[in-house]
């Protein structure tokens, strides 16, 4: 996770985010959800990620019960500087033959993290 926190900031930011020395994880494997918090030197939350996934079952062409991920949301922030965050959300799922499992992230800079 040390290295993850990075993954979807932009280029641009990397230098500017906060760093985060300490992280905290949540996983409630049932619900496919996910929450990982991370602190700063101070024991301050500079880092916040959170993901999850729905699933439905279906028949296959054997009849037999298989289950598939319809729909998936990854928020992911980081506290700037000046102590605003800027946070990432990816959605995306299957919908259909094409489905738009791929969906470009979105970024938002706000004044507080998301919960």
């Amino acid at each position: 996770m040390i290295e993850e926190w990075k993954r979807d900031l932009p280029s641009g930011q990397a230098t500017l985010a906060c760093p985060p020395l300490r992280f905290e994880r949540f996983k409630e494997p049932e619900a496919r959800a996910e929450k990982v918090l991370g602190y700063d030197d101070k024991g301050e939350v500079c880092f916040y990620r959170h993901a999850y996934s729905l699933t439905e079952n279906f028949l296959d062409q054997y009849d037999l019960t298989c289950e598939s991920e319809v729909f998936y949301e990854t928020v992911t922030a980081w506290r700037l500087p000046d102590r605003r965050w800027l946070t990432c959300l990816r959605q995306g799922g299957e919908q259909g033959v094409c489905g738009d499992r791929h969906r470009p992230p979105s970024y938002v800079v706000a004044d507080q993290r998301p919960r």
